[in-house]
């Protein structure tokens, strides 16, 4: 098979991102205490449920159009809809707004494996544009595969931990912890599951990250050039466990995957790769770029 004309770094040159430039969205990670606070806020997060309020997953919001979630959490012929606003801490004089959004179109990553949890990434897309406040605002996706060095020896990650969403002073309500990385083979040992070179382990007997359909995110506070901002590095797979080391997906090996939902989204021409709600693949025969340099 012939090599992809159109790779991910002619993708990288056309992105026409504001702010700071290595991040998908400029207004992303931005809190306003300037540190994660370990209760219930996380501006970023996202509610997914049906259209009979059935709770389905968590999602996390990375653009005005696109949540990321774990292709797990996909199901054919559901609708979702997606609740912002929903995990803030909540009180009598400045109560969070929620928000509602539609979710129109469904990305999952054409080489998820449901057995081994690889790839186990998927993006939706909204169908109304997510207004920005200081309740509602995107996590920071990088797209500088030279912070790999960097993003690989954070030591400590930033996790959610769900619970009742908006209950206020309930102990199992959404709230975040943060959990140590590991080696490989410490989570090969301890669920005998071999992790690919897209996965990382993290997490020991302390950690309480296991709902296993959350789709819980990892992350952590990055400073660049003066301005801290909350970065996404992992998304919980389905082999979660309390107390145990577990698998998560690295998103920064998916980035290729990532921004080419985010250029195609919102266009005319149906994209690649598109789920709709019947569950249906659709691939164009006349845009093979992405599919070519995924499976090459």
């Amino acid at each position: 098979m012939k090599p992809a004309v159109i790779g991910v770094s002619a993708l990288l040159i056309i992105l026409p991102i504001p702010g700071l430039p290595q991040y998908l969205d400029g207004e992303c990670g931005i809190l306003s205490n300037g540190k994660l606070a370990h209760n219930i806020s996380s501006p970023w997060m996202a509610y997914l449920h049906t259209t009979e309020l059935i709770f389905v997953c968590g999602g996390t919001l990375i653009t005005q159009k696109l949540i990321l979630t774990a292709a797990h959490c996909t199901k054919a012929n559901e609708q979702l809809v997606a609740r912002l606003g929903e995990f803030m801490e909540a009180d009598s004089e400045n109560y969070a707004i929620l928000s509602e959004h539609q979710v129109n179109q469904t990305f999952v990553h054409p080489l998820y494996n449901m057995k081994t949890h690889d790839n186990d990434i998927a993006i939706l897309g909204l169908e109304t544009d997510v207004k920005y406040s200081d309740h509602i605002k995107p996590i920071c996706i990088t797209w500088w595969t030279t912070w790999r060095w960097y993003i690989d020896t954070i030591p400590v990650l930033t996790g959610a931990i769900w619970g009742l969403p908006m209950v206020k002073n309930e102990s199992d309500a959404f709230r975040t912890e943060d959990i140590r990385r590991q080696p490989a083979e410490i989570c090969t040992s301890e669920n005998g599951t071999s992790i690919s070179s897209s996965q990382f382990c993290a997490g020991d007997s302390e950690s309480k990250l296991c709902h296993v359909d959350s789709s819980s995110p990892l992350g952590a506070m990055i400073s660049y050039r003066n301005y801290s901002r909350f970065v996404l590095i992992g998304i919980a797979t389905t082999n979660q466990r309390c107390n145990r080391p577990s698998i998560y997906t690295d998103v920064l090996s998916h980035i290729e995957f990532i921004l080419w939902v985010w250029r195609h989204y919102g266009n005319t021409k149906e994209p690649p790769y598109s789920r709709d709600l019947s569950g249906k693949l659709k691939q164009e025969e006349n845009d093979t770029n992405l599919d070519s340099h995924l499976k090459d």
